[in-house]
């Protein structure tokens, strides 16, 4: 099955740029300020597009504490520009009414490959608090994929940022804006497909130079083949993201 990646941005310490996987060897309110900015070449991150989200394939930052990254704003959601493109940043949030996390997005879609997150030992931190403790946060990962619970002041080398970065969802307004752009398309269901605008109508958007994350013939209530391209259902389209080609990583 196809995984969607892409490769952009470049996480700073105090505004100087480090490669993703870097110890954070500071401590104490003062600390420098954390961030994600442009792109800066050899020190790139991938992000694995996941339940409509993009997150990063790797903890860009070890030993870092939810209250560091709370200070600089990367915890609950924060706007920023990265290559000149508009983003939400935030930490990895759990699932809504039992449903699943984030993390569990992510799970699904490498499948067995789980090699490609790179979780090396470590927990990744999420925004969310303990409903039986508010002084713990959830995280997830280390060597099992699973989750647990770390107080929200602890700093070690095991808890890592892994941040989310959540895109303009243009599934709203008139789609024939769309024609000619290159974009990424979330199901309501598990389906992803790639491709650029070709036509629109108020039902449908036909991709042509087109990719999905399943095989011919599965998902057909959201996408199916016609001569002129592949057909998208719009009753069936939960987000509609621009995906620029020149980022992505070929991850099969």
């Amino acid at each position: 099955m196809m995984i969607f990646c892409q490769k952009f941005g470049t996480p700073y310490i105090d505004g100087v740029p480090v490669a993703p996987g870097t110890m954070y060897d500071f401590v104490g309110p003062r600390s420098p300020k954390i961030s994600l900015g442009d792109t800066v070449p050899g020190k790139e991150v991938t992000w694995i597009l996941a339940g409509g989200v993009l997150i990063a394939d790797c903890n860009l930052l070890r030993n870092v504490g939810w209250n560091h990254l709370n200070r600089s704003d990367l915890v609950f959601g924060k706007r920023i520009e990265l290559d000149g493109h508009s983003y939400k940043v935030r930490l990895l949030r759990r699932g809504k009414d039992d449903g699943p996390s984030e993390w569990d997005n992510l799970l699904s879609v490498v499948g067995s490959s789980t090699d490609l997150l790179h979780m090396d030992d470590i927990w990744s931190l999420g925004a969310d608090t303990d409903p039986e403790d508010e002084k713990f946060r959830y995280c997830w990962g280390k060597d099992t994929g699973n989750d647990t619970f770390v107080y929200f002041n602890d700093q070690a080398p095991k808890h890592g940022w892994r941040p989310v970065l959540e895109m303009p969802n243009l599934n709203h307004g008139p789609v024939t804006s769309l024609i000619g752009e290159s974009v990424v398309i979330c199901g309501r269901a598990q389906g992803v497909v790639r491709g650029v605008v070709s036509d629109a109508t108020e039902y449908d958007l036909i991709l042509k130079n087109a990719c999905a994350n399943t095989r011919r013939g599965e998902n057909e209530r959201f996408m199916h083949i016609r001569d002129e391209g592949l057909v998208v259902n719009l009753d069936e389209v939960r987000a509609i993201h621009l995906w620029d080609i020149t980022r992505e990583v070929k991850k099969i």
